[in-house]
């Protein structure tokens, strides 16, 4: 198996410049050799859960949900003090990865490598 990186746009909506912080979406792809050795590309694209944007004296969070299986979410938290990122991916409420750097293009490639899981659905 095979990971791809992809590093995401930043988030830009009209009014609210904090949340430029935040990717537009993530996208995690794996390729993978078939029976017949032929190369697949598996991709899952998270989006934005705005309702679940939270904000502290030292961080910004909010999940970003599977498009095709909303049991699989990624939390990608943003530290104010050090401009750190953090990133979570949760089965069902329950922590299955992470990843964590400094700097948008570092962060984003880490979160690249946390793959798809064996169980999670996915888009070819």
């Amino acid at each position: 198996m095979t990971f791809t990186g992809f590093i995401p746009q930043k988030l830009e909506i009209k009014g609210k410049p904090w949340l430029s912080i935040f990717p537009k979406n993530v996208l995690i792809t794996t390729a993978d050799k078939n029976q017949i050795y032929q190369i697949e590309i598996h991709y899952v694209k998270y989006l934005p859960d705005f309702s679940s944007y939270r904000e502290n004296g030292q961080s910004q969070s909010m999940n970003y949900i599977s498009e095709v299986d909303a049991n699989f979410y990624l939390k990608i938290t943003y530290n104010k003090k050090d401009f750190s990122y953090r990133g979570e991916k949760y089965y069902k409420e329950k922590p299955i990865a992470l990843a964590f750097a400094k700097g948008w293009n570092l962060f984003f490639m880490k979160v690249s490598f946390i793959g798809i899981e064996k169980n999670e659905k996915y888009e070819k």
